[in-house]
């Protein structure tokens, strides 16, 4: 008697290769999500590099030629101490209207953290959440956390930006935490 072939594949090999299958997806899956977070987080810090250089290059930008004596100083220096300097995070105030008003050093070190804060709390744009910027004077340059600038309050200005990661329960956050921060020595002339 002649055995007939059995033809097709039997229902446990499909199912074993629809697991392998799955299997497969869902890493690659994991894998694409990760990448796109790191490249996401990239973005952003290279955006908040782009603020603190600019917050920079602002301070630097007013010149008070007027005196002639602390002509090499940053703009800002009020007896010694910077207006610029800060100890703990805050809200964007808008003192005096630079823009519309005559204004001293310290004036107008106020008014480019108004305008600088203010850009940075509402640029809906950023993949971040709760940003914090601060200039203060830190000689170590410890790490910054969301509650704490970590600031010593000796040494030359630094400026500081934490922010979170946009969704709190996502992919993102669980690879690369939910606190974010860049870290920029403000130079001396």
């Amino acid at each position: 008697m002649l055995k007939k072939l059995a033809k097709g594949f039997s229902l446990i090999e499909v199912m074993t290769a629809a697991a392998v299958v799955s299997g497969l997806g869902v890493a690659i899956y994991k894998l694409q999500l990760s990448a796109l977070a790191n490249s996401q987080q990239s973005v952003t810090k290279q955006v908040m590099l782009q603020y603190a250089d600019e917050l920079i290059n602002t301070m630097y930008a007013h010149e008070n030629f007027q005196d002639l004596n602390h002509i090499n100083q940053m703009p800002g220096q009020v007896g010694g101490q910077s207006a610029y300097a800060e100890t703990t995070y805050s809200v964007a105030s808008l003192g005096v209207n630079c823009s519309t008003n005559v204004c001293n050093d310290s004036d107008w070190a106020k008014y480019n953290l108004y305008l600088w804060k203010t850009k940075l709390q509402t640029k809906a744009n950023l993949p971040a959440a709760n940003v914090h910027g601060i200039v203060c004077k830190d000689s170590t340059l410890s790490v910054p956390s969301e509650n704490s600038p970590n600031c010593d309050g000796s040494g030359n200005l630094a400026i500081k930006i934490v922010w979170k990661s946009h969704l709190n329960n996502s992919v993102e956050s669980s690879q690369l935490g939910n606190v974010n921060y860049v870290m920029l020595r403000v130079p001396q002339r």
